[in-house]
């Protein structure tokens, strides 16, 4: 989840696409094919010239920089919530594994 906010903030993609897919089509929007290729990139009307990818993962960070710093905080304090509110599930399922012998082999 993580890796896909990063992949989000600055290259306009979720993981899975920018890892797969070929191109893309919007200018903000950059793959791992676009960048190993040196991938021509759409320069919107406001632009003068021909920018490079730097240009637009900086563009990129720039405007979900604010988005993906909540996301990277809010993630991990959310899996520590509800490790907290499944404790005593987890606890018990423990105790019936080690009743039943496999509980050094198998933890929740």
């Amino acid at each position: 989840m993580l890796l896909n906010v990063a992949s989000r903030a600055a290259f306009n993609t979720d993981i899975w696409q920018f890892l797969t897919a070929k191109s893309a089509t919007g200018s903000s929007t950059i793959t791992l094919s676009e960048l190993i290729s040196g991938g021509s990139f759409y320069d919107p009307a406001h632009i003068k010239g021909v920018q490079g990818a730097s240009y637009y993962i900086g563009d990129n960070l720039k405007k979900n920089w604010l988005n993906a710093a909540g996301m990277m905080i809010l993630i991990p304090v959310g899996f520590k919530f509800g490790k907290q509110l499944g404790r005593p599930a987890i606890s018990r399922t423990n105790r019936l594994l080690n009743k039943a012998g496999v509980g050094s082999t198998v933890k929740l």
